[in-house]
């Protein structure tokens, strides 16, 4: 039976960059697949080279226990480059507005094929240990994490979740869909995005996607 491991990750704020923003970086609401990665590949200690490889076959489920609200924040960009880090001159340094995250917490459901790394993560999940700091987006939104269990991995009929979702039944959820975005779904090794789709996030929405029954919960899970 394939298993599937359970845990809360939140922090006092998050910025997952959108990947179409430049001068005044914005913010999704929902973590995209590849941060998701990303944060286990640190809490397994995979380098930066290698997460995405060895972490490309995950599936991966995502519940927001409430929707986090966005703030701007100006951030002083400081130019490193001539060797210091606390240069004098005014040149050297650029304020400028990003979007945060303020209170951000998720819940992940993630089912890894290769059992060596389930059982390694689920071991640091159970003892609160990571290699490497998780952050939610940025390495200033220091996360914290709480394993909330591991559950059969059970294919389901029903297809009404409050879980995130790519696929919906429009008829079945007018006014219903809470935050809807465009992301990238999949990274290539150098962390190049190389799909992109929408993705939903309501309460009792009707999904087309794959789900499976996770514990009490009804949950859509992707692995591409």
């Amino acid at each position: 039976m394939s298993k599937v491991l359970k845990f809360k990750i939140d922090s006092t704020f998050g910025h997952f960059r959108q990947f179409n923003t430049t001068s005044s970086p914005m913010t999704y609401t929902i973590p995209p697949k590849p941060t998701i990665q990303g944060i286990i590949g640190a809490m397994l200690g995979l380098s930066k080279k290698e997460y995405l490889e060895k972490l490309k076959d995950v599936m991966i489920g995502i519940q927001l226990p409430k929707i986090p609200r966005k703030m701007f924040l100006t951030i002083n960009i400081i130019n490193t480059k001539r060797g210091y880090l606390f240069p004098l001159d005014v040149g050297s340094r650029t304020p400028i507005r990003y979007q945060y995250l303020r209170n951000p917490e998720y819940i992940i459901y993630v089912h890894i094929p290769d059992e060596e790394l389930h059982n390694e993560l689920k071991r640091r999940l159970e003892e609160h240990r990571s290699v490497y700091p998780p952050f939610l987006g940025t390495t200033e939104c220091i996360a914290d994490f709480k394993f909330l269990g591991e559950y059969d991995l059970i294919e389901s009929n029903d297809k009404i979740v409050s879980s995130v979702v790519r696929t919906i039944d429009w008829e079945n959820n007018k006014g219903m869909i809470e935050v809807e975005e465009y992301q990238h779904f999949i990274m290539k090794p150098g962390r190049i995005p190389i799909r992109f789709g929408t993705v939903y996030y309501g309460k009792n929405i009707t999904t087309l996607d794959k789900t499976y029954k996770i514990g009490d919960e009804n949950v859509a899970m992707w692995q591409d």
